[in-house]
């Protein structure tokens, strides 16, 4: 079982999937949202996509960011 159809839940059951092993996801909501709330995707995250083949579609809809400043209270 897994709780949540957010990101990671779905990465999930796409890996049980692609193993063969049986699972269910349960979410709360009954549409998706519209767009995406992420603000990025961090190079290991895009290292575990590629391993799974769906990182080219994040490339190619994605905005690279070339530099930026973060602030940390």
């Amino acid at each position: 079982v897994i709780v949540g159809g957010g990101p990671v839940g779905l990465y999930l059951g796409l890996c049980l999937e692609r193993a063969g092993i049986s699972y269910i996801i349960l979410e709360k909501r009954s549409s998706p949202r519209p767009g995406s709330r992420s603000l990025g995707i961090h190079p290991v995250s895009l290292e575990l996509f590629e391993e799974l083949n769906i990182a080219n579609s994040f490339i190619r809809d994605g905005v690279t960011i070339q530099k930026g400043h973060a602030f940390l209270n």
